[in-house]
């Protein structure tokens, strides 16, 4: 049962990585892959954290919600990024495009989290099947909604270089 697991975790691994390939040569740069990459992953840390706190076995539906956490785990970032892209082509140093891609993130993730928090917490019949599901699902969108929030920004100036305190790499509306 051990080898079996470990040669799953391993093809999970194998699979990463060629994901990774295909979403750098996608997006025309490895950088971006690797930002959207480690948000996933952030998600699969939300996964860790509810099955250890939880004290969960790990089981299909689980399994499900962590390949449709790949899925889920990839979008916020690549708003993010898709909305820098249009701010540089634009030449402008702030726009409302990327001040509206944090909020629509939040509205993405809270709407997921608020649809899934019913049978999460088992106040639906039938939930013995799909809670796992909604658990692994809830956690990992929580963990890559606060990674495209607040860390997401951070990487990317510092990427870029931009050392300015409290830039955000124009997701968020400057301080005033």
């Amino acid at each position: 049962s051990m080898r079996r697991a470990q040669k799953q975790v391993l093809v999970l691994i194998g699979v990463s990585f060629v994901s990774l390939l295909l979403l750098g040569l996608r997006l025309r740069a490895l950088k971006d892959a690797l930002l959207i990459q480690a948000n996933v992953l952030l998600a699969f840390a939300g996964v860790v954290a509810v099955i250890t706190c939880f004290g969960l076995p790990l089981s299909l539906p689980m399994g499900l919600g962590a390949v449709l956490l790949v899925a889920v785990g990839a979008v916020p970032p690549l708003m993010v990024l898709q909305a820098l892209r249009e701010q540089k082509d634009l030449g402008a140093a702030d726009t409302p495009a990327t001040h509206g891609s944090g909020r629509v993130m939040l509205v993405f993730g809270t709407g997921g989290l608020l649809g899934l928090l019913p049978l999460a917490c088992g106040l639906v019949p039938g939930f013995e099947l799909l809670q796992p599901l909604a658990l692994v699902l809830s956690a990992g969108l929580l963990f890559s909604l606060a990674g495209s929030l607040f860390l997401l920004p951070v990487f990317i100036r510092d990427a870029a270089g931009d050392t300015r305190p409290g830039h955000a790499a124009g997701i968020f509306p400057p301080r005033e």
